[in-house]
């Protein structure tokens, strides 16, 4: 079998005891050229089995990677969601705290507003009191009336040389201070109309009505305030003194959440100002006390409250304050019109 295997192998090709790889197919009654077909039937079907097995790992592996492509991709869009929430967590948390604070603020202001204002209620002289020691012996106080047009005005005439009843603490507000004003001031045409017609005072509270679009006054010397510019004095302490004028509103009581602000002197308070933005009054518990220690140094001091509550309806004085007995007919006309007594302080 060597000898005709030799004889019909082709030049240079490989000899049958060569093919250690293929021996398994070797037939001692195949020739040469059948074998050797065979063999190259066998790799060619082994390589393409190969094929089909690569390929096959190649799509498992390509699969493999997409889902860990794809896993990545979650576990990245959790982080991101997870930082957003996170984000968005402290935001809040920020935000929460700043709320909490801003209404502890409030809270406290509102407290403090309390508290100043019951302080004051509680040292103001009230017509009531001086009204009750009227024409007692020895309380320097009498009473006389006057009247106009037919309407009767109690007069409460107080000597402040024998005076003897409460402290004459006096919450008081010139309505004519700006009378005299050579140049055109902001509100000067609204207060010479109220000096001669008093019912301006009662008109509701309409502060839209006095601005532009862009906020500014349509007509700043016509202009209404909404808050009421009072001075906290007592005559027989020469440490403070009211705003003169001819006539004087005197309030004996503030109501609640009215006090706005608080200053020792002048406190160059706009004319209108927003009710919901008082200022902080944790350095005035002690204003009053201090106002007639002499804070003031001798001058006149603002106590800025509320002209207007919240259903928009004006606060109304108490009484009229005049000296020496100086009453002119705009101030009857005043207290006529508010049915209030005139309190007439007489100096020395």
């Amino acid at each position: 079998m060597s000898e005709t295997l030799s004889s019909k192998t082709p030049e240079g090709s490989q000899a049958p005891n060569q093919l250690t790889k293929w021996d398994s197919l070797a037939n001692p009654n195949e020739s040469w050229e059948e074998h050797l077909k065979k063999a190259r039937e066998a790799y060619t079907a082994e390589d393409a089995l190969r094929d089909v097995v690569t390929e096959q790992t190649i799509n498992e592996t390509q699969k493999t990677f997409a889902n860990d492509v794809t896993n990545i991709m979650k576990v990245e869009a959790e982080s991101k969601k997870n930082k957003a929430d996170y984000e968005t967590d402290i935001n809040f948390q920020q935000n929460l705290y700043t709320a909490r604070r801003n209404h502890e603020n409030v809270i406290r202001n509102e407290r403090i507003q309390e508290i100043l204002e019951k302080d004051l209620n509680r040292r103001l002289i009230k017509v009531e009191q001086l009204k009750d020691i009227a024409d007692v012996d020895g309380s320097g106080v009498n009473k006389s009336e006057t009247d106009y047009y037919g309407k009767k005005i109690d007069i409460l005439n107080v000597d402040l040389g024998t005076y003897q009843g409460e402290p004459l603490n006096l919450l008081t507000h010139s309505i004519d201070f700006k009378q005299n004003k050579i140049h055109q001031v902001l509100g000067q045409g609204t207060s010479n109309a109220l000096r001669a017609l008093p019912n301006i005072w009662l008109n509701r509270e309409t502060p839209v009505e006095q601005f532009t679009e862009d906020g500014l006054y349509k007509d700043g010397y016509n202009v209404r305030s909404n808050v009421i510019f009072t001075t906290y004095s007592n005559p027989e302490n020469h440490n403070s003194k009211p705003v003169g004028g001819d006539i004087i509103y005197g309030f004996d009581h503030v109501d609640a959440n009215s006090i706005l602000k608080l200053s020792e002197r002048d406190g160059n308070t706009p004319l209108i100002l927003d009710y919901r933005l008082n200022a902080p009054y944790e350095n005035k518990l002690d204003f009053f006390n201090q106002v007639e220690n002499g804070a003031s140094n001798g001058s006149y001091n603002e106590v800025t409250i509320r002209r207007y509550d919240e259903t928009g309806k004006p606060k109304l004085p108490d009484y009229l304050l005049v000296y020496n007995g100086h009453i002119s007919e705009d101030a009857k006309n005043h207290a006529a019109t508010f049915k209030i007594p005139i309190i007439n302080l007489n100096r020395q």
